[in-house]
């Protein structure tokens, strides 16, 4: 997951943006909540997935360190200021974030992956 959703932050980026080499892959949805979830296999699915910087940023991101277990709105606005244009979107496209979203994202990252690798 983590090297597919690097690879899409590539193709995705506009260059006005510096993609930082310092990156973690984190849960949307901790894990600790997968128990909440119908399909606790969800938990782990790439919809769930985000690039995250590892330490908290000049610009005023927080990273992994600081954001952990929180729940989705605590994150979103810390995820708006993002090196990460997929993390970044994340905020703009969802006020929370439950198991339907999980399965929705996925998708849009299946057709992400399949436009710029043609399979």
């Amino acid at each position: 997951g983590k090297f597919l959703l690097l690879f899409l932050e590539v193709c995705e980026n506009n260059n006005s943006w510096i993609i930082p080499n310092d990156f973690t892959l984190e849960h949307i949805i901790p894990q600790k909540k997968k128990d909440t979830l119908d399909n606790i296999e969800s938990i782990h699915n790439i919809g769930n997935l985000i690039l995250l910087e590892g330490k908290n940023s000049n610009n005023k991101h927080k990273g992994n360190s600081s954001l952990k277990d929180k729940e989705y709105k605590l994150k979103k606005n810390s995820y708006k200021n993002s090196n990460y244009k997929l993390t970044r979107e994340l905020s703009e496209k969802y006020d929370n974030f439950n198991e339907e979203d999980i399965n929705k994202r996925s998708t849009n990252i299946i057709n992400l992956i399949c436009k710029y690798t043609k399979y």
